[in-house]
């Protein structure tokens, strides 16, 4: 079939998903299923079984190796080391819930099967186990069987509400319209549910061959009309008149995998990223590939800083698909924030080069390569990303502030200069960008007495900031106002202890007010920060010389030894 409107759908649920939160009243709470585990450290009704003999030393230490890879979020060694534990211990039911919840959690729902059978033969109601058994039963067209299973959920609260939306679909896969009509109808006290019943409506009743066009006529006629339904019902008209056009929702598992999709943006955007992910993986289990879950289930893991199993799932958005783009500018973001640099810039690069190439790919770009003091090739990035589209990029501060300290690391001061003041007049009370201009004009001795109050008022916005801390006390120490300078560089130094460019200005100052054994203490440690290869030279002559040109011949004569010290 031809697949018309294909963005148009992705759009759709994407929205629909990400926007649940606001469209559906307190659904983050509504929608939080009550978990059979969790990332907290498991809270045994019993004691692991430690008498058996093959358990010893070798089961404890999986079990405590387990727990430790969890909180590293490593969560595929924890599930590996955790079932092993379970293996010495079979019955520990807290465990196998554990181990089942981690499961979940990294999309091994196959897996989770085996413990959630093993679960629900001690707890016969058991809610996720339940769940997970029945997306199974559903994705294998097994709808009688998932009908029988979900049977033995609560019919109230947030628990009924999840038996109510899967009870109806699986009657619509087994061809039973009518009983998954009486489903739906039921009443049902569950926050988020009246919000949610005539999308259900509408869809069962189109995907079920049933009255969809008077479903439709009610809803829309109603105060529940929502964009969503306008958009089911332009696909339903569609659908008319022209054969070819592929429904939003075609069958049981796709009805099921967009419920999740809703239920998990809407925890998602309510902070509840774990159980968002459960039902966003749930949801990919009957739909592989469908954008808004991937797009869901990337988000949520980034949201638990678990940045490279994120950029794995952006990296699963097909290249035809319209979210292609934005897809893998996250997945770079993601990359970059695990500071795994070099594989964000290798995926940023063919953005870069494409005839869509846009400000965010290439800004980030360019942040990135700023990050590796790759100057350069941050200033041809900032320059791409200003050329891509010049009338947003001249209006925002951020960039034009990110390019400026480019371009003045590559010695380019005039246009650094342009850009720090084109930022400032956009956001004139920034602390960063009055630093920053303030300093470089400060260090290269111009508009000292404008460059002062502009660092002294960032300074006056971020009190704690050791690096702007560090430009106040430069300011003084160039116009000579020594006691002062040393005061203000020795708070830089208690806020910022490791940076070797405030340590070599207060040795500076120690030089200026006499105290010459202290300036080279300043000095030496400065060495051992990591400076720039540019000022290593110059340590190791202040260290010898002071803050004068060194006459021949003098010199360390061995490490840690200085020579002039009454110089």
């Amino acid at each position: 079939m031809a697949r018309r409107n294909w963005h148009h759908r992705l759009g759709w649920l994407v929205a629909g998903a990400l926007a649940a939160a606001a469209v559906l009243p307190g659904a983050a709470s509504a929608f939080e299923p009550p978990l059979v585990g969790s990332t907290d450290p498991v809270h045994f009704d019993r004691p692991i079984n430690l008498s058996q003999p093959q358990w010893g030393i070798s089961g404890a230490g999986k079990y405590l190796a387990g727990r430790h890879a969890e909180k590293q979020q490593d969560l595929v060694r924890a599930i590996e080391l955790l079932e092993t534990a379970l293996g010495f211990d079979p019955n520990h039911l807290a465990l196998r819930q554990h181990v089942f919840f981690l499961m979940l959690l990294e999309g091994e729902l196959e897996d989770a099967a085996q413990h959630a059978r093993a679960i629900v033969r001690q707890e016969p109601d058991a809610f996720l186990p339940l769940i997970a058994l029945a997306v199974l039963d559903i994705g294998r067209g097994q709808h009688e069987t998932a009908r029988q299973r979900l049977s033995a959920l609560d019919a109230s609260g947030h628990v009924g509400l999840m038996r109510t939306l899967m009870q109806a679909w699986a009657s619509v896969g087994a061809g039973d319209l009518d009983t998954a009509r009486t489903v739906l109808d039921k009443p049902l006290e569950a926050d988020g549910w009246d919000s949610i019943r005539p999308i259900q409506r509408v869809l069962i009743e189109d995907v079920g061959s049933g009255d969809a066009a008077k479903a439709y006529e009610n809803v829309l006629g109603s105060d529940g009309a929502t964009p969503r339904l306008q958009d089911l019902h332009a696909n339903f008209q569609a659908r008319q008149t022209d054969p070819s056009v592929e429904p939003l929702i075609g069958n049981a598992a796709e009805g099921v995998s967009q419920a999740f999709a809703t239920i998990a943006g809407a925890l998602v955007r309510g902070d509840r990223h774990q159980s968002g992910l459960i039902y966003a993986r749930l949801g990919l289990a009957l739909t592989p590939g469908d954008v808004s879950l991937l797009l869901l289930t990337a988000n949520a893991l980034q949201n638990q800083e678990r940045y490279v199993d994120a950029a794995s799932i952006y990296a699963q958005v097909a290249p035809a698909s319209g979210f292609y783009y934005p897809a893998q500018v996250a997945k770079a973001r993601n990359l970059a924030r695990a500071e795994r640099n070099e594989e964000a810039i290798q995926v940023l690069k063919p953005l870069k080069d494409s005839e869509e190439a846009r400000l965010d790919a290439l800004t980030l770009l360019g942040d990135i390569f700023r990050g590796e003091q790759r100057f350069e090739e941050a200033a041809a990035a900032y320059d791409a990303a200003f050329a891509s589209n010049k009338a947003v990029a001249s209006q925002d501060w951020r960039l034009l502030y990110t390019r400026g300290i480019a371009r003045e690391r590559t010695g380019n001061w005039a246009g650094a200069e342009a850009d720090l003041k084109a930022a400032l007049a956009i956001n004139e009370e920034h602390p960063l960008v009055l630093n920053y201009l303030g300093y470089s004009w400060i260090d290269r001795g111009e508009h000292l007495e404008k460059a002062t109050a502009m660092v002294r008022r960032a300074a006056e916005l971020r009190p704690d900031d050791g690096f702007i801390a560090d430009s106040v006390g430069w300011a003084a120490y160039r116009t000579g106002d020594y006691e002062t300078a040393v005061k203000e560089l020795e708070r830089a130094v208690t806020l910022e202890p490791v940076d070797p460019i405030i340590n070599e200005h207060l040795g500076d100052a120690y030089w200026k007010v006499g105290r010459r054994t202290e300036a080279r203490y300043q000095w030496q440690r400065a060495l051992t920060f990591d400076p720039e290869k540019a000022r290593i030279e110059d340590l190791n002559q202040r260290i010898r010389c002071g803050l004068r040109l060194c006459k021949v011949g003098e010199r360390s004569n061995r490490a840690g030894e200085w020579t002039n010290l009454d110089q």
